[in-house]
């Protein structure tokens, strides 16, 4: 179907009607309720992985402690009220896989299960949660490729009337190029992830070398997608602050001359959109560092790593997705988030978010190994223990201060301020239709597209934006 049928077609069956209960918010076929179950369920996942990150916090900056509190969780995260070397790689494990596959990606579309440790239940003790663990990943992918699928295909042909590929919107952009990378590195993740599991339980030997295996099979498999997904992760991001260029030092000096003398309105939106740029440049940064080979062979597998991969996607697709919230929590929901809470909030994390992962690269330049349970059993760690207590009560400082993004979002559902239709006076068409949308998205016509989605400061009106869907008077000439 043409983009100009496809959208005729849905005009066509646009008009409101009464759907069920389970139809509207469970089964739902409207991409405006899966979105934001997408976002509701995300956030539930960031809550468990901020969890997990507070235990391991707790555990590194006290280790072998014994804490009351730990006697009330659940079994697996917790034995005899301490944090055993199992349950912390195991929450090592959950932390990475649930804020990468479950926050990250739903929001905006680690540990890395290196063979043969886990090909081999004896050499790690764990029987059916890895196999799980497995087979979770692979439904995930699945559901992750139709969806992919239904993002690219819903892009080709579904724009409205003028809407080319080139007056699309950023965000729209990067989705799609996102879409596009999932396509093509899932099935490479979810095949490595059916070997290994064939490993386990089929009595096959893709990873095992005792069996003829090639345990580097499961890291070139691992990394073609592992790769990828540092971008499938970043990208929407990047199309909700900016513009999309690469390399990176490009995108930097466009952000840098985007904001040169530009009208700056300092919202809860726009600062975590600055704060996206500040902390994707450091991680950028410290990227460098690992590019040196000579640099690398000493900081790798440090916590350098840590302090980089964090800078670049909790700095960067956390910030991200705090600026995307706010920004379009007014359409999503027809009610303005408290600005107040919103900038207190920003305020909060911004500061102990570099408390805590700046840091990082200190303990990694002195040798801190990761993924190590308890750093006080070597001894030229000792002396660098009160830079990992800082970093955990950082990290605490951190954690709690999302329960006041929590709290915003849900007080603004019921005593926010109503939204107007384009309360940011932004030109995409989103803006154009009532807050929130209607069932067919739009009460009457689809509009028509006339321009790019960034006409702003235009000579041709008094005001400072120009929506892509306002027919100016020689336009209406010119299609007369």
């Amino acid at each position: 179907m043409s983009s100009t049928a496809a959208v005729a077609a849905h005009g066509a069956h646009a008009e409101h009607h009464e759907l069920s209960f389970l139809r509207t918010y469970i089964f739902s076929e409207d991409h405006k309720m899966i979105g934001r179950q997408f976002l509701f369920m995300a956030l539930f996942m960031m809550s468990i992985g901020g969890l997990m990150a507070m235990l391991m916090r707790l555990d590194l900056a006290w280790p072998d402690e014994q804490w009351k509190f730990l006697g009330y969780l659940p079994s697996f995260l917790q034995s005899d009220s301490a944090i055993t070397p199992n349950i912390y790689n195991s929450m090592l494990t959950m932390h990475a896989t649930i804020m990468i596959f479950f926050v990250v990606m739903p929001i905006l579309v680690g540990w890395t299960s290196y063979a043969p440790l886990s090909a081999v239940p004896i050499y790690t003790g764990v029987d059916w949660g890895q196999d799980l663990w497995c087979i979770s990943l692979i439904v995930l992918g699945a559901s992750s490729l139709m969806g992919s699928i239904n993002y690219i295909t819903t892009i080709i042909n579904m724009r409205t009337k003028g809407m080319y590929l080139f007056r699309m919107p950023l965000v729209i952009w990067s989705l799609f190029i996102t879409a596009i990378l999932l396509l093509l590195a899932l099935p490479v993740l979810t095949t490595a992830l059916a070997l290994l599991l064939f490993d386990r339980m089929g009595g096959t030997h893709f990873f095992i070398p005792s069996g003829g295996g090639e345990p580097l099979l499961w890291q070139h498999l691992f990394w073609f997608f592992g790769h990828p997904e540092v971008y499938i992760m970043i990208l929407p991001a990047m199309g909700i602050t900016s513009i999309i260029g690469v390399p990176s030092a490009i995108k930097t000096f466009n952000w840098l001359g985007t904001l040169y003398k530009g009208n700056i309105h300092y919202t809860a939106a726009m600062l975590n959109a600055l704060a996206f740029v500040a902390m994707f440049v450091i991680g950028g940064l410290s990227g460098i560092w690992m590019a040196c080979t000579p640099v690398d062979m000493y900081i790798h597998d440090t916590y350098f790593i840590v302090a980089h991969i964090h800078y670049v996607l909790f700095g960067g697709s956390l910030f991200g997705i705090f600026a995307g919230i706010t920004y379009w929590y007014p359409k999503m929901f027809g009610r303005m988030m408290n600005e107040t809470l919103g900038k207190i909030h920003f305020w909060i994390t911004f500061t102990a978010f570099n408390c805590t992962f700046f840091p990082m690269h200190i303990l990694g330049m002195a040798g801190h190994m990761r993924r190590i349970y308890n750093p006080t059993q070597y001894e030229f760690l000792k002396p660098i223990q009160g830079i990992n207590l800082f970093i955990s009560m950082s990290a605490f400082v951190l954690g709690s201060a999302q329960f006041l993004f929590l709290a915003n979002i849900v007080w603004s559902l019921i005593k926010g301020a109503k939204a107007t239709e384009n309360p940011w006076n932004a030109n995409t068409l989103e803006w154009t239709t009532p807050s929130p949308p209607p069932h067919g998205n739009w009460p009457g016509t689809v509009p028509t597209v006339y321009r790019g989605p960034y006409e702003y400061s235009s000579p041709e009106v008094a005001e400072d934006f120009l929506p892509q869907s306002q027919l100016l008077e020689h336009e209406t000439a010119a299609a007369d």
